[in-house]
């Protein structure tokens, strides 16, 4: 799946998690997007119901995005990533949050 992404965090390392409603089991990963400026999620299964958590940090500003979507081909996940303060951001993720 193709996660689209606002120009402010194009062309950064972005920080996710991918959270399967149905089956209440999570995967955490990293997506460097600097070389290409795009973000895909792959071996997701098909149907499941899911929420996209991701953070990046760009020109020493932090930005938050949360996201709903089916899983399905050939779709791809809109994002709208908001600044957020670093203080907010360990209040979210505890020492989870490594950008």
């Amino acid at each position: 799946m193709y996660v689209e992404l606002p120009g402010p965090v194009q062309k950064s390392k972005i920080e996710y998690f991918v959270i399967f409603r149905n089956s209440m089991g999570m995967i955490n990963n990293r997506a460097d997007t600097r070389l290409i400026g795009e973000m895909r999620l792959s071996g997701l299964p098909v149907g499941e119901s899911c929420i996209l958590v991701a953070f990046t940090k760009k020109d020493g500003v932090f930005y938050h995005s949360r996201s709903e979507f089916s899983v399905e081909k050939n779709k791809s996940v809109t994002t709208d990533f908001n600044q957020v303060s670093e203080e907010k951001l360990k209040e979210m993720f505890g020492e989870n949050v490594r950008i």
